[in-house]
């Protein structure tokens, strides 16, 4: 079967062809969900407004507000 999207971080693979590849939606969700919530708001190029930011809540307060920030982030 062949696979749906390139694993990250990109690593050769001598089963799938150049690169390890993702084979089942499952994997391929939580890879993009994992993008989304590492990615700092600004650092991907021609949509400043993509990512959440996840460092920076790292250090803060464990606290509601904290949290419904953070939920408020993902959501966005």
């Amino acid at each position: 079967m062949p696979g749906l999207a390139a694993k990250l971080p990109l690593s050769v693979s001598s089963l799938d062809g150049p690169y390890e590849l993702l084979q089942n939606i499952k994997a391929i969700t939580a890879q993009n969900i994992k993008m989304i919530v590492f990615t700092n708001p600004g650092e991907r190029t021609m949509d400043a407004n993509f990512g959440v930011g996840i460092k920076t809540y790292l250090f803060r307060l464990n606290v509601h507000a904290t949290h419904d920030e953070l939920k408020s982030k993902i959501r966005e």
